[in-house]
């Protein structure tokens, strides 16, 4: 009430906005500013002038302790930024522990958090960028129609919108943390299940419908994602914003921050679906895990559990279905690469003969090992903005893998 000198002038700019919707300080404030905000209002209006606080624990160090110059033990806010950005530093706090709970600062713990999250959301970003710009794919000229979209489209979206109730809901309700987790799951399932799985949709020939429905569906799920991250992390998701949005609408709102928060369409919203999927992604983490337990060596028959066998079953079976839809789609599973020296043999042949050691044929062993190499320069070239080179790449990739195939 000070600020607008009430009651002398400004009364009805101040009885519209008291009380506070939300106050924030420290835990040491509770017997001071907390206390005497309450005190005073109660004696002069008869009720708090805040609806909600949110109280902050204090910063620790490494080990626990409380920082203290004396100590030397204190970190410097602005050295921090320096070498974090406060994208990263804001992350931490938002996504370390509860507000009211101490946080132990130290330069691992925030690494950590950017490289979980925020390093996931930017190379999926990166994914997206590097193949939209050499299929030219402008997401204005396109649709999301929701009857053609494949099951893992579909999943995509559901996930996209219960994940956006979750943080409209989390942030609302200043449970600042669960929020933080929820899109951090979301990130994590679009990285490593979502664009794993739909990779080669992106790498097949021309413009047909699927293509445009990964797209379209991964566009979506970036755009709406740099908008509900955007109060969290606001520097990188107004990077992303302006490159996939502003770059090719003009007429869309000049910053993320000034776009209205995402709403959850429930029409996408598909509970048995992500239920479903979630089981498939639990069978993955098992498999994985069993793997990493023996060393990713082969495991002997007599030391396959139940559990062991069940997985590797159903990702056997859900391969085969896999498998079935590439082959009615024409889709070419990833297979093989080449080095940029094979380019110059490409060049002057249109179909050269694939040679390994002692100038035999190449086995399929040997073909696997050098796809990593093409891929990669396909990759340096679209980072290096020679879009055309790098589809030039891409081409020559989807001929030798369909030569693979036939081994």
């Amino acid at each position: 009430f000070a600020q607008w000198h009430y009651p002398f002038e400004n009364k009805e700019i101040f009885e519209r906005r008291f009380p506070a919707d939300f106050i924030s300080e420290a835990v040491d404030q509770t017997r001071g500013w907390f206390y005497s905000l309450i005190a005073i209002s109660t004696l002069l209006f008869h009720k708090a002038p805040y609806k909600n606080v949110i109280v902050l624990g204090h910063v620790q160090d490494k080990e626990g302790r409380k920082m203290s110059k004396s100590k030397g033990n204190a970190v410097d806010p602005m050295d921090a930024l320096k070498k974090h950005g406060a994208d990263a530093i804001r992350w931490y706090f938002y996504e370390n522990s509860a507000p009211w709970l101490p946080n132990r600062f130290h330069d691992d713990a925030v690494q950590e958090g950017q490289r979980k999250f925020m390093g996931t959301l930017w190379n999926t970003y990166a994914f997206f960028v590097l193949y939209a710009n050499i299929d030219k794919f402008d997401a204005t000229q396109h649709t999301l129609d929701y009857e053609k979209l494949s099951v893992m489209d579909k999943w995509c979206l559901s996930r996209l919108n219960t994940m956006v109730k979750e943080v409209d809901s989390d942030l609302s309700h200043y449970r600042v943390t669960e929020a933080a987790k929820a899109l951090e799951t979301f990130v994590d399932e679009l990285s490593n299940w979502y664009v794993r799985r739909c990779r080669s949709r992106f790498w097949t020939k021309g413009m047909e419908q699927d293509k445009v429905n990964a797209y379209m569906t991964l566009y979506t799920a970036l755009v709406t994602t740099a908008k509900a991250a955007a109060p969290m992390i606001p520097f990188m998701t107004e990077s992303i914003y302006q490159n996939l949005v502003r770059s090719i609408d003009k007429d869309a709102p000049e910053s993320v921050h000034l776009c209205d928060f995402p709403q959850a369409n429930e029409a996408y919203i598909d509970a048995a679906l992500e239920k479903n999927m979630g089981e498939v992604l639990e069978i993955v983490v098992l498999g994985r895990a069993a793997r990493n337990a023996q060393g990713r060596v082969l495991l002997y028959a007599d030391k396959i559990t139940p559990a062991m066998r069940a997985a590797m079953d159903e990702t056997a079976r859900r391969r085969q279905i896999q498998d079935d839809y590439n082959q009615a789609h024409g889709i070419v599973p990833k297979t093989i690469v080449k080095s940029i020296r094979d380019l110059i043999e490409i060049s002057a042949s249109p179909t050269p003969e694939r040679k390994g050691k002692n100038g035999v044929k190449m086995t399929r062993q040997e073909l696997a090992r050098e796809i990593e190499k093409l891929e990669s320069q396909m990759r340096k070239a679209a980072h290096m903005m020679e879009y055309e080179y790098a589809a030039v790449l891409r081409d020559e990739i989807i001929r030798l893998r369909a030569e693979a195939e036939k081994k």
